[in-house]
């Protein structure tokens, strides 16, 4: 079966709208508290500054309280740090930091109206206090309150500092809060307004914390800056030189970073914050055995630190997975609400492709941090692999308004869009996210990428210079190349790129499988078989690869070894739909039922039309032509711009046949799909059929069409050779030929479908040298043998044949029994007429057991028997065999046959009463051409009258539109046979004269004209009457006899025979008449077939011809069949009317007796009826 539409492996024009990227990974090498990558710590979002929640020691409660709020409003749990904050203002009602804190937190959780509560009690108790007033302020602008901001204003003017109290105490509020922007402010202004220079240490400080969110900000130089003029003052702080080794870290620096870090523990070996963010170092360098040892001495100082634990676990995720699992479990035990233990565990969940627990564990971990941003992005990943879009794109929405200044979460959003097939917005997302932040490489690709697909190729080619100069020496910028290529329609020039980027990174599974689908869709099928084994020996569990060299497999024929492939990967892999797709679609060629299994489970997995598609194909395989049509149908509907289905539907309507309902979906489809040539090869071909419309003209611009179309030059060639136009028929053949790979298979296809075109054609001999070329290339290929066994049969060529027929049997799989027993078949019936009668018995029988009930096989059957001259056998089996038929079975085509040689084996077994009495029998179920026979029979039989009125009523009951006309003329020249068995020989001169000048170019009324000639013994008269009709083809039998005879009356046996011998005798069972003549004349039957034996019955055929008659009588004695010419002698004689023709027939008779043994008596009489004395007196001599 073809499969026109579907491919299971992803076309280079499905790829240009599937959202496929070309990137090893689809996410952004994100900071650690967005970034879904275990092996990424996520120490950078815990504290930059102070202790953690496990190292409090025996401080009080306020002071823990403080701390801990601290550290949530650094996670993003702006709702817990504001209940811790509230416990700690019960705790200190007056304590001005407690309350700012407090409204700081409810700002950033989105209840602004309670944190301007708040502030209004603060003022009550803290009007005076400058860090409360320039709080106020900040807090109304950024609410854009102008009436609250004056009155903030007014009040910081007669606000004062209160003594001993910090001036950097604001700062360090937003500072530890993680508030680094307002921070940064507030640092800024220290500097420029409040007079600090007698303090070298605040001084440094307050540099050091400028860089510290500088870093945060990635604005790296300035923060490497202001961090070295901090050491410049204070040399020895450890907090200093960790932040610094964090610049140099985020700057690409690992040596320098890992410098700064050692000297931060060489001052301080109890700063296990900088130690954490060593060894997250270590480990992003490789050196995961030195990470683990710095986590391990960590837990050893701080057992409860439960940050420590879930980096450690993800350091060992990797390598000890379930070690991995339990270190988060420990830390969920300590703090049942660690977000980063949920995230942490949802990220080991979704490696192990358990996404329906990931995404319960990120919903657990965003349900501790509301206000993560990065755990929203994680959990809408996790969403967009179960394919459940909206609810990702809703945790992106939410993602937005939590910072709508994050470029990851507009990246995100691009990749949704993306993925729904909205370009046009993706590619608005992606320069956002780009515009936000221009170093963000990932976005760059996707920009690219998007614009080459949207043929924005300037755009697409400006983004990929970003990317190169981002990130100059990856191999994905080759990968990425490539793409952009095959976008512009230059794919031909994307291999070299494809074969860089697959030697510079081994394991790029996309640049392996881009490469395979390059080499395929270029005919160079075994290439792509050896580039899909190599990239599988480098990414062996990539599903994608076993799916093309199963392809690449298939399209060499190798059936077999692509279905071992395919198991191979379901066996790993069985919910892809691809892989059941493919092997249905292989399945299907040798058993449509077990394929239609595989069809459905794709189908189950992915209902996109591409798989109900293939469904409908396998269901036209299995002969279900309704379910076919109702998924055909669907798909139009949903999808009219699937061009399959539309052909599909054709398709089942053509087989139905409805020839106009095939062409309106055709031209429907070409109205949705004017472009697709599968299609206009299709309605071409039924307007040629139904002989309206444009036909073939359509087919006109097929060799002008672009050379990147999708042209079924098979079809185009066949189509032009059925309408007889050579010169573009060969032209289409040699496109497919060039089209085509070099592989000996395709190439004995295209050699197939060549012989094809041949026959249509009219060229026989090179349709014959045509496949002779194909079996030479694939003898082994069963549709090419078929075609061969075909063609020579066809040819009368029954000996070279057979090979071919006996190598398909031997070959053909067992499940395949329709193609089985088309095959046996035709071995029977060809190895019957060779004249091998025991072997063609085998034959049937075995076909007789795959198929007991057909009825078209049954009547082969009998017709073998038949041919054989078993004419008892064959009437046994018919009696059995209808005695088991239902009239409706007996009342189809194939019933009428079986009725019909049942009836010829009864009538050479026990003449033709019976065979009257066996069709009567069956007198409801006979149909016209049944009837016709029961007529002839009853002729014969000699019931003249019984089948005048049989015919007269066969011509009354039926129709006229029920009749053709060559039925309605046959049934006239058995009337008027009737007329002349009668005796009312003038009435059938008429009706036959007449009959004649209404049909001037039949056979039959002429024949019958010269037949009533020749009985007046008007011999050249009837020869002149069948020398009027024009013959467009080879006589028949009822011409090519009545003929032979008359010339032997007029001329002898070898004019007759000269006649007989130029047409050729294809008849499998030969005409009584016919067999009378071979049996006197061997020479006159056809020497490639056994000659069938004469009896005294088949003698009652021959016409009362004087002259005829007694040649061949002579002909038959010197035969040694003197039985037969005595007999043929005696039915002539008493058949003729007058007394001096029968004289001389009886005394020939007479002289025949005398020279047979034992015929003494019939002479006497034979001479006696003669009245011929000389005879008499023969048979007086001894």
């Amino acid at each position: 079966m073809g499969m026109p539409v579907w491919r299971s492996m992803l076309y280079v024009e499905q790829a240009r709208h599937s959202g496929y990227s070309c990137s090893p990974t689809r996410r952004r090498q994100l900071p650690a508290k967005a970034c879904s990558e275990p092996r990424i710590l996520m120490i950078v979002v815990m504290s930059d500054h102070g202790d953690f929640f496990s190292d409090y020691g025996d401080e009080s409660s306020e002071e823990r309280l403080s701390q801990e709020a601290e550290e949530l409003m650094r996670q993003g749990r702006f709702l817990d740090a504001a209940a811790r904050y509230q416990e700690l203002r019960r705790l200190s009602p007056t304590d001005l930091w407690a309350s700012l804190g407090h409204a700081s937190a409810l700002e950033c959780a989105g209840r602004v109206s309670d944190a301007a509560h708040i502030l209004d009690e603060v003022v009550q108790h803290h009007r005076r206090s400058c860090h409360m007033q320039r709080f106020r302020r900040m807090f109304f602008e950024r609410r854009e309150d102008p009436a609250e901001v004056i009155r903030a204003r007014n009040d910081l003017s007669q606000s004062s500092t209160i003594p001993d109290e910090p001036v950097d105490q604001l700062a360090d509020l937003y500072f530890n809060q993680g508030r680094y922007h307002e921070a940064l402010g507030e640092l800024q202004r220290l500097l420029q307004e409040e007079s600090i220079d007698d303090d070298d240490l605040l001084t440094a400080s307050i540099h050091a914390r400028m860089g510290a969110c500088l870093r945060q900000s990635q604005r790296l130089d300035e923060a490497r800056q202001a961090l070295r003029q901090a050491l410049s003052v204070d040399p020895e702080n450890h907090w200093t030189l960790s932040e610094l080794a964090e610049c140099e870290r985020a700057a690409g620096n690992p040596s320098a970073a890992r410098e700064f870090y050692q000297r931060a523990l060489g001052i301080n070996p109890d700063d296990h914050w900088c130690r954490g963010h060593l060894a997250q170092l270590e480990f992003e360098e490789g050196n995961r055995e030195q990470a683990e040892g710095l986590y391990h001495t960590i837990l050893e100082d701080l057992p409860n630190a439960t940050w420590a634990m879930v980096e450690l676990a993800q350091v060992t995720a990797e390598s000890n997975p379930q070690g991995s699992w339990e270190l988060a479990q420990q830390a969920l035990s300590i703090d049942p609400s660690y977000p980063w233990a949920y995230a942490h565990i949802g990220h080991l969940c979704r490696a192990q492709g358990k996404l329906d627990e990931a995404r319960e564990a990120f919903a657990q971990a965003l349900s501790a941090s509301p206000g993560a941003t990065w755990i929203l992005l994680e959990l809408a990943d996790t969403c967009r692999h179960m394919g459940r879009l909206d609810e990702a794109f809703t945790h992106l929405e939410h993602a937005r308004n939590a910072d709508p200044f994050d470029p990851t979460t507009y990246a995100f959003l691009g990749d949704i869009l993306r993925h729904r097939g909205r370009l046009k917005e993706a590619r608005a997302h992606f320069a956002k996210a780009v515009e936000l932040d221009p170093a963000y490489t990932w976005a760059w690709r996707e920009r690219a990428e998007i614009a080459a697909l949207m043929d924005f190729h300037e755009e697409a080619q400006e983004a990929f210079v970003q990317v190169c100069r981002l990130e100059p020496d990856e191999a994905i910028n080759e990968g990425l190349h490539a793409f952009l290529l095959r976008c512009r329609g230059e794919g031909d020039q994307a291999e070299p790129s494809l074969r860089r980027a697959i030697s510079a990174m081994p394991s790029y599974a996309w640049a392996h499988r881009e490469l395979c689908e390059h080499l395929l869709l270029r005919q160079r099928n075994l290439e792509a078989e050896e580039a899909a084994r190599h990239g599988l020996r480098e990414v062996p569990d990539f599903g994608p690869l076993r799916l093309l060299l199963a392809e690449s497999l298939r399209r060499q024929q190798r059936n077999d070894e692509a279905l071992t492939i395919l198991e191979q990967a379901l066996a790993a892999e069985p919910d892809i739909p691809q892989l059941w797709a493919m092997r249905a679609e292989i399945t299907c060629e040798h058993d449509p039922q077990r394929a239609l299994t595989f069809a459905r489970k794709a189908v189950g997995l992915d209902r996109s039309s591409d798989y109900r598609l293939l469904l409908a194909q396998v269901l036209a395989a299995c002969g279900d032509d309704h379910g076919c049509h109702a998924q055909a149908r669907a798909v139009s509907r949903q999808h009219p711009s699937q061009a399959v289905a539309w052909i599909l539907l054709a398709d089942v309507n053509e087989r139905r046949p409805d020839i106009r309902a095939a062409l309106a979906a055709c031209r429907l489809g070409l109205h949705h799909c004017p472009h697709d040539w599968r299609l206009r090869t299709r309605t071409a071909r039924l307007e040629w059929l139904r002989g309206q419309g444009p036909g073939l003209e359509r087919l006109d611009e097929v060799f002008t069409a672009a050379a990147d179309d999708d042209i079924p030059w098979r079809d185009v060639a066949l189509l032009f050779a059925h309408g007889g136009r050579r010169a573009e028929c060969h032209r289409a053949l040699a496109e497919l030929t060039r089209k085509s790979s070099d592989h000996p298979s395709i190439q004995a296809e295209c050699w197939r479908v060549w012989s094809e075109c041949a026959v249509h054609l009219g060229n026989h001999h090179e349709a014959l040298d045509a496949i002779d070329k194909a079996v030479t290339l694939a003898p082994q290929a069963l549709p090419v043998r078929m075609l061969a066994a075909a063609l020579l049969s066809q040819q009368d060529q029954g000996a070279a044949a057979i090979p071919h027929l006996t190598y398909l049997h031997q070959h053909l799989p067992a499940e395949n029994q329709a193609q089985r027993q088309l095959v046996l078949h035709q071995l029977a019936t060809t190895t019957g007429r060779r004249g091998t009668r025991q072997q063609a018995q085998q034959y049937w029988d075995e076909l007789l057991l795959l198929q007991p009930w057909d009825t078209g096989m049954a009547a082969d059957y009998v017709q073998f028997l038949n041919e054989a001259g078993a004419w008892e056998r064959a009437s046994t089996y018919s009696h059995s065999d209808l005695s088991q038929r239902s009239d409706d079975q007996l009342r189809s085509d194939d019933g009428q046959r079986l009725l019909s040689v049942s009836a010829l084996a009864i009538h050479h077994q026990h003449g033709a009463a019976a065979a009257a009495t066996h069709l009567q029998h069956y007198d409801r179920a006979l149909g016209p051409a049944t009837r016709e026979l029961l007529a002839q029979v009853l002729m014969s039989q000699g019931a003249i009258a019984d089948a005048q009125a049989l015919l007269h009523s066969i011509l009354q009951q039926i129709p006229e539109s029920a009749l053709t006309s060559k039925q309605r003329l046959r049934w006239h020249c058995m009337h008027i046979r009737c007329l002349i068995s009668g005796g009312a020989h003038e009435q059938a001169w008429q009706d036959a004269h007449s009959l004649a000048q209404e049909h001037p170019h039949s056979e039959g009324p002429h024949c019958l004209l010269a037949e009533m000639l020749s009985y007046r013994g008007a011999y050249r008269q009837a020869l002149q009457q069948l020398h009027c009709i024009t013959l467009s083809r080879a006589p028949s039998i009822e011409h090519l006899l009545l003929r032979a005879v008359i010339l032997l009356e007029l001329y002898g046996p070898q004019d007759c025979q000269q006649w007989l011998q130029s047409w050729p005798q294809d008849h499998d069972d030969a005409p009584p008449l016919l067999r009378v003549l071979t049996t006197a004349w061997p020479a006159m039957g056809n020497p490639q077939r056994p000659q069938q034996p004469c009896s005294q019955d088949d003698l009652e055929a021959f016409p009362p011809f004087i002259q005829a008659t007694q040649h061949c009588a002579q002909a038959l004695e010197q035969q040694q069949h003197r039985d037969l010419a005595g007999h043929l002698l005696t039915i002539v004689a008493e058949a003729t009317d007058q007394r001096a023709t029968a004289s001389r027939l009886w005394r020939q008779r007479a002289f025949l007796a005398c020279r047979s043994a034992g015929q003494r008596r019939v002479a006497f009489i034979a001479a006696w009826r003669g009245r011929s004395l000389l005879a008499l007196l023969r048979c007086l001599i001894p």
